[in-house]
């Protein structure tokens, strides 16, 4: 069984255009308990006991206008599916006062005690709080370590 972040990953920047504006900087990520039934990923309706923690996590910078490689941006929200399914918020975290940065980073939901390994050229990857132990609720879609699918935020001034 594989917990992932949005069917789609949000890669286009005139997606998060339209989805965030100056006043709001979280977007709402659809979670869904899915596994391989032979031919695609289908939602596990039974699922009604897999939990989240938006304050386990990992994140990497994979692009930044002025080139830093730490990003402010987190999940907030935690819970249990409910028939496969729920939401959790990711946000830019920018500080009262400050522009938000234009950016590209990944985040990951901790499912387990591995975390994710960055690829050659890429920024460090930070993880904060613990992971859920829940193994089973991973996928090895970078081909790096075994970890759960990412999500990229996008964010804008």
């Amino acid at each position: 069984m594989v917990l992932l972040l949005a069917k789609q990953i949000i890669t286009l920047y005139h997606v998060v255009q339209k989805t965030l504006t100056k006043d709001q900087h979280a977007l709402i990520i659809p979670l869904r308990a899915e596994f391989w039934n032979g031919s695609d990923f289908v939602v596990n309706t039974d699922d009604d006991k897999s939990t989240f923690n938006g304050a386990n996590y990992c994140k990497q910078v994979t692009w930044h206008c002025e080139s830093k490689t730490t990003t402010n941006a987190l999940f907030n929200g935690s819970g249990t599916v409910s028939d496969g399914e729920d939401d959790i918020n990711a946000s830019q975290n920018t500080p009262i006062g400050a522009d938000s940065p234009r950016e590209q980073a990944r985040l990951w939901l901790r499912m387990e005690d591995d975390n994710p390994s960055k690829k050659t050229g890429e920024n460090d990857i930070s993880c904060l709080g613990s992971n859920e132990g829940q193994p089973w609720l991973r996928y090895n879609w970078r081909q790096r370590s075994i970890h759960c699918r990412h999500i990229r935020h996008l964010s804008r001034q």
